[in-house]
């Protein structure tokens, strides 16, 4: 039977009030996403950081006037080595890829497949919580790139749900942004709309740009992965044109600009959306429940974080052992001399 909110004659007027799904915008749900995205953008900025610690360190030195190169000491203590902490933060952010690329599919598929009985308020926030995934799998494939790049063969498999993520959130991307042009339509279902979606030059335009940044980005990545040449040559033999420093410099540059402001765009827009949810503030429209209780629901998520840091722990049981036995190798080798 039809649900009278989904027939034509009843997809005009004032907006019902809708009825609270906390699967969707429950507390501990939205807390997870945002949770696990901050976290990844945090991780991936540490990495990014350790990667050009030599380069900073060198830059203040000059600033400053020394001329003396730096260099890390080996046989320093294993809390004050970067390459320590920067294998065990990218074990840490593949944690949070895996589990936001398995969350955020099975999320986006649920949402698709039930989209004709989900209303557009639910449905945004369903395309916002994508959307922070996208951001999270963005960003660690920028920041990881040679690591992608040098186990390509690997990595297939997340490339494969990278490329599903993708295509899931820019059909729910499509869908959210031409009913956003709408007014008071927040309590109907978005299947509404599914049948003649409206179409203006500004939607037109933020479907572009948006899709089109995150496509280029992800793309520009897996070209190199599959596509171009392998970079696992000495230095010296690569070839010194223009295209080729282009593509070495310039591209992984364009990443990185990308990338950030893909992301400081999607958490301010999302910040503004989940702030218009029941479980952070005021619902835009009147909810019928309670989506910011606290229950089995809500709390697994939270629980679910602790699993992404796994990982990170693994690497650093593994690279701490390995201190401790180059650690006595090296005292050994002392006591010989």
């Amino acid at each position: 039977m039809q649900n009278q909110q989904d027939s034509p004659s009843n997809c005009l007027g004032s907006s019902p009030p809708v009825q609270a799904n906390p699967d969707i915008a429950g507390i501990g749900v939205v807390l997870s996403f945002v949770v696990c995205t901050g976290l990844c953008l945090v991780v991936a900025m540490a990495i990014a950081i350790i990667d050009r610690l030599a380069g900073i360190v060198e830059f203040y030195r000059r600033c400053t006037g020394n001329s003396v190169r730096w260099f890390f000491d080996e046989t320093a203590p294993w809390w004050r080595s970067p390459v320590f902490w920067r294998t065990v933060l990218a074990h840490t952010l593949l944690g949070i890829l895996n589990s936001q690329l398995i969350i955020g599919v099975s999320t986006q598929i649920t949402s698709l497949v039930k989209r004709n009985g989900t209303s557009v308020y639910h449905f945004r926030v369903l395309t916002e919580l994508a959307y922070l995934g996208v951001i999270a799998q963005l960003a660690t494939l920028v920041t990881l790139r040679d690591f992608f790049v040098k186990n390509a063969r690997v990595n297939m498999f997340r490339v494969v749900v990278m490329v599903l993520n993708l295509a899931l959130f820019g059909y729910a991307m499509w869908i959210q942004y031409a009913v956003d042009t709408l007014n008071d339509v927040d309590g109907y279902r978005v299947a509404c709309f599914l049948s003649s979606l409206p179409l203006t030059k500004a939607s037109i335009f933020r479907r572009v740009v948006v899709l089109g940044a995150a496509i280029t980005a992800h793309f520009s990545v897996f070209l190199s992965m599959y596509a171009l040449e392998s970079q696992e040559v000495p230095h010296w033999e690569r070839p010194r044109t223009k295209l080729a420093l282009l593509r070495r410099h310039g591209v992984p540059l364009l990443e990185y600009i990308l990338t950030l402001a893909y992301a400081i765009y999607g958490l301010v827009i999302g910040v503004n959306i989940l702030k218009g949810i029941q479980a952070f503030g005021s619902p835009s429209i009147p909810v019928i429940g309670a989506e910011n209780e606290w229950g089995f629901g809500q709390i697994s998520p939270m629980l679910m974080l602790l699993g992404v840091g796994l990982p990170g722990f693994e690497a650093f049981r593994k690279e701490h052992h390995q201190y401790r036995k180059n650690q006595a190798r090296r005292q050994e080798e002392a006591i010989l001399l």
